[in-house]
């Protein structure tokens, strides 16, 4: 299969391709530049991670289900999470999986676009909206959603009752063809990783590669500071 090749930290080859959104929208935002980690994650077993989410699953469950509550009281169709769930298969062999919190159809009442609502439990961060940005680009190709024909409107709703509201026209060309250069670069030959301290410091796969940068940079004095 392309892209499969012997992993750099010993993981064993899957069976197929495949790429989360969560996966994606760190590097479209400019948070995460290591693609040899796309990579890795994409074409190989890799290790699952031993955080303890339970708290992070029950706090957004709580909101997901309140967010659902009120649009539904709005008319129109409305599906939550695991009714979003999607797989698609790019050119470049990958299969893109993702699952929407919350999408509200265009059959709402005084409304002819649908919504697409991603609710967040943590701090604001700007992957957030190229995440919602990858669902809104999505949606409209995915007929196991057959209450949106179009490009959605896109929401990050924030604990605080903050949100960010994303329009139809940010989804692209240009962003729609970083993504499918991302996922290129994700199916073909092992790219160097990008090591940094900052970047290393947070990744899951620190402790089997090679490259990671584990100790942080050193405090140094300059002459005329």
């Amino acid at each position: 299969m392309k892209g499969i090749e012997d992993s750099p930290m010993g993981y064993s080859p899957r069976s197929n391709q495949y790429c989360y959104i969560t996966w994606l929208s760190p590097y479209l935002s400019g948070e995460r530049h290591c693609l040899m980690y796309l990579h890795q994650k994409v074409n190989s077993q890799t290790p699952k991670s031993t955080v303890d989410f339970s708290g992070w699953v029950e706090e957004h469950a709580r909101l997901v289900n309140e967010a659902a509550s009120q649009w539904k009281g709005s008319g129109g169709s409305v599906t939550v999470e695991d009714e979003n769930y999607f797989k698609i298969n790019s050119k470049s062999g990958v299969s893109l999986n993702g699952k929407c919190d919350l999408v509200v159809g265009e059959d709402r009442p005084g409304s002819d676009t649908g919504l697409v609502i991603d609710v967040k439990t943590g701090q604001k961060k700007a992957k957030d909206r190229t995440q919602v940005l990858l669902y809104m680009s999505l949606l409209p190709s995915i007929p196991d959603i057959p209450h949106i024909s179009k490009t959605p409107k896109g929401v990050v709703q924030y604990k605080d009752g903050s949100t960010l509201k994303i329009s139809p026209e940010e989804v692209t060309p240009e962003f729609k063809s970083q993504v499918r250069s991302l996922l290129e670069l994700a199916s073909g030959t092992i790219p160097e990783a990008t090591s940094t301290f900052q970047e290393c410091r947070f990744c899951d796969l620190k402790n089997d590669c090679p490259f990671a940068k584990k100790v942080e940079p050193s405090n140094h004095e300059v002459d005329w500071l």
